[in-house]
């Protein structure tokens, strides 16, 4: 695999800090808790004008504190951001944070609305599984946490690259036996 430093599409995490010029800053987040890391020096949940945040499938949610909106999935939540960005004016700046999976489906959305990439910021938080797009079927696989994989579309053994398009959400998977059939590289977990 090749070394984290030498691929540039390879998304690196900083941790989130506000613009001071934002007239409006929502967090958003598929963590119940989120952790300190996620922000910088000085940054925490309260600094945000509205926290959005998925608290899971309960059927009754606790109330809110403060500016906080509760979501019962991540899919309520990113069609509830889909509507309310569609209404937004400029200054409003849009910080995510939890798996990689979420927080770039939150940066489609947010592309989506007309945000530029310095109008939204996101953090990677939890486990080092990947979503990876097959490069021969292009079928999105999920939760990938070792190398080579089983393509859910084609059933293609994947060796994972990290290379990873933004576009997508996702990092590529190339047939792992093209040049020697049936011949496999040794497994590898996947590092985040």
């Amino acid at each position: 695999m090749t070394s984290p430093s030498l691929v540039r599409s390879k998304p690196v995490y900083l941790p989130l800090s506000i613009a001071p010029q934002a007239r409006v800053t929502i967090f958003v987040t598929d963590m119940a808790e989120p952790t300190p890391s996620c922000f910088a020096h000085g940054t925490s949940v309260e600094s945000f004008s509205e926290c959005w945040v998925v608290t899971g499938g309960s059927t009754t949610l606790p109330q809110p504190k403060g500016r906080t909106t509760l979501f019962r999935s991540p899919s309520q939540m990113l069609e509830t951001l889909s509507g309310r960005l569609r209404h937004e004016y400029m200054g409003l700046r849009l910080y995510a944070a939890g798996h990689e999976d979420f927080i770039w489906q939150v940066a489609r959305i947010a592309e989506q609305a007309g945000l530029s990439r310095q109008e939204y910021s996101v953090f990677r938080v939890g486990p080092s599984s990947r979503t990876v797009m097959c490069a021969h079927c292009h079928t999105l696989t999920h939760n990938v946490t070792h190398s080579p994989a089983v393509c859910s579309g084609c059933g293609a053994a994947l060796e994972i690259r990290d290379h990873f398009s933004r576009l997508h959400g996702a990092y590529l998977g190339v047939q792992a036996d093209a040049e020697t059939p049936n011949i496999l590289p040794a497994t590898e977990e996947l590092r985040a």
